[in-house]
């Protein structure tokens, strides 16, 4: 999406591909119930952030690039995390259980995929905002989603075991953050 798409999507235009009013109300309704999970929202927060920041005119392009670095390993690591101890979760607990699991994993698959498609790209390749922009409509995508997922695990499991799972999530992301900077890991599940 151009800048002036995206400015003209930030006034409420009509017609773009990522209507960035329903991108907020979406964002919000999430955080909202994200927050019976919060380790879940903080990373959705902190991602939301870095992608405005990066959105910001006149930023110079090493900055640019700089929050796209963070913004991939973070998402990254939230992936991984989300696969390895919520995914599972979800599958036991859920009411819907196996279906939830097997579409979280989808979703996380197409996020894992454009994270290695973005880290592939220079910043200001051609090509690199539209992918980047795909992305985000894909992470957006799936925080609406955890908007239903997420209440339902936490309805499933007793207080310890919610922060059992929150104290494993983090442990996951806290090792995936700490290695040294890499390209994404291409999804085993897609």
């Amino acid at each position: 999406m151009s800048e002036q798409a995206w400015e003209d999507a930030e006034e409420g235009e009509p017609g773009m591909d990522l209507d960035v009013e329903r991108v907020e109300d979406i964002s919000s309704q999430a955080s909202c119930a994200t927050r019976a999970i919060p380790w879940v929202a903080n990373d959705h927060d902190l991602i939301k952030g870095l992608y405005k920041k990066y959105r910001s005119p006149g930023l110079p392009e090493a900055e640019r690039e700089r929050l796209v670095t963070e913004m991939v390993r973070v998402l990254d690591a939230h992936v991984q995390a989300e696969e390895e101890v919520l995914c599972p979760a979800l599958a036991k607990e859920s009411e819907i259980g196996e279906f939830a699991r097997e579409h979280a994993l989808s979703v996380d698959s197409s996020l894992r995929l454009l994270l290695c498609d973005l880290t592939a790209m220079r910043a200001g390749a051609e090509g690199f905002g539209a992918k980047l922009e795909q992305l985000m409509a894909v992470f957006f995508q799936h925080m609406a989603e955890e908007e239903h997922a997420l209440p339902v695990l936490r309805g499933a499991v007793g207080a310890d075991e919610l922060l059992e799972l929150g104290s494993r999530f983090k442990a996951v992301k806290d090792d995936a953050l700490a290695r040294p900077p890499h390209p994404p890991t291409p999804p085993v599940h897609a």
